[in-house]
């Protein structure tokens, strides 16, 4: 009876198992073109100025 219900336990957790093994496996994408648009760090800003969103914006990313 014992195995049985070890069986039974197992079956319910191998699936789960069984996909976290595969999901790490598989490589990630590779971005299909390089990110673009601003460094928003606060040490890319030199005296602390802030970025200006405006400039940011009309130079056509649209996306930070």
């Amino acid at each position: 009876m014992a195995i049985g219900v070890k069986v039974r336990r197992f079956s319910k957790i191998a699936p789960l198992l069984l996909a976290g093994a595969l999901a790490a496996a598989v490589p990630g994408h590779a971005a299909a073109e390089p990110v673009r648009g601003p460094d928003v760090a606060s040490w890319q800003h030199p005296g602390g100025s802030p970025i200006d969103w405006f400039a940011v914006r009309n130079a056509g990313h649209d996306f930070s």
